[in-house]
């Protein structure tokens, strides 16, 4: 994954520790990440669009893990 991509991601959960997820803006995080707003928008059509990339990219990851897990008790665990 491209690394501005990486950043504006792991932006986007530390923004959501501070404010309401309607109360983000793209310029947000072009000042957080200090880019310009075309960056971002290089990356994402917009913020439902990153928040879905991240969550996805985020449960495939969850997914992918869980295959080594040997029993669904340990499974159900991880996931919690």
């Amino acid at each position: 994954m491209k690394r501005t991509k990486r950043i504006l991601q792991e932006t986007l959960w530390e923004l959501l520790e501070e404010k309401p997820y309607k109360k983000i803006t793209v310029q947000d995080f072009a000042d957080r990440c200090e880019i310009n707003r075309n960056t971002f928008y290089y990356h994402f059509q917009d913020i439902p669009d990153l928040l879905e990339t991240t969550v996805v990219g985020w449960a495939d990851a969850m997914i992918e893990h869980t295959n080594d897990i040997d029993t669904l008790e340990d499974d159900i665990i991880y996931l919690c």
